[in-house]
C-alpha cells in the first residue's frame, strides 16, 4: 500500500503511516453515532441509507464523473465527524462498532510502525486470514465484472453440506 501511494501524484511526497479501510456498512453504522451526512446537492445520509446510497443509489443517480468523489465526501463526513463533541459515551459506541465491524471484516487498520501495528493487530483490527482449526471460515467474493450493480438487488445464500467425516475428524 505504501509503494502504491507513493506512485499517485498526491502521495509521493507525503508519508503513509498505515492505512484505514472502511466499506458502506460500517460508514452507515458510523453515521448512527456521529450525525447524518449531507452531500452537495442536498442529499441526507442517514444511518439507515448510507449503505444503500454508496452501494447502489450513486451507481444509478450520479455519473460514473462523479462517483469517486461522492464516496470521498461520505467517508471523509463520517470518519471526521466521528471525533467532533466526542464524550465518553460516544467514545464508548465508536469502540464496540470497530471491534464488531472489524469481525465482520467491514472494518481494518494497518500501520507501518510495528510496534502500533502489534497495537492494533492484538485489538483485532488488522485484517487477517482465517486460520482456525477449530472454528474454520470460508469467505466468498462475488463481482459481476460490469457496472450494472445488479448484485444489490438479488438475494444469494448458501448450504454447506458434510458429505465425509475421516477417523481423525478432517471433513469435506
Amino acid at each position: 500500500m505504501r509503494a502504491i501511494w507513493q506512485r499517485t501524484p498526491w502521495g509521493s511526497n507525503t508519508q503513509l503511516d498505515g492505512v484505514l479501510m472502511v466499506d458502506p456498512v460500517f460508514l452507515q453504522e458510523l453515521t448512527k453515532i456521529s450525525g447524518n451526512v449531507t452531500i452537495p446537492d442536498g442529499t441526507v445520509l442517514t444511518g439507515d441509507n448510507t449503505a444503500e446510497f454508496l452501494l447502489n443509489k450513486v451507481y444509478v443517480d450520479y455519473p460514473v464523473s462523479m462517483q469517486d468523489a461522492l464516496f470521498a465526501q461520505v467517508a471523509e463526513q463520517a470518519v471526521g465527524s466521528m471525533f467532533s463533541n466526542i464524550d465518553l459515551a460516544k467514545l464508548t459506541k465508536v469502540a464496540q462498532l470497530m471491534g464488531s465491524m472489524a469481525e465482520g471484516r467491514h472494518f481494518s487498520m494497518y500501520a507501518f510502525d510495528e510496534t502500533a501495528e502489534k497495537t492494533i493487530s492484538d485489538a483485532g483490527f488488522t485484517a487477517q486470514t482465517p486460520s482456525s482449526e477449530e472454528h474454520p471460515q470460508v469467505g466468498v467474493y462475488v463481482t459481476e465484472q460490469n457496472p450494472s450493480k445488479m448484485g444489490w438487488y438479488i438475494h444469494r445464500t448458501s448450504k454447506v453440506t458434510r458429505s465425509t467425516c475421516g477417523n481423525d475428524g478432517s471433513q469435506t
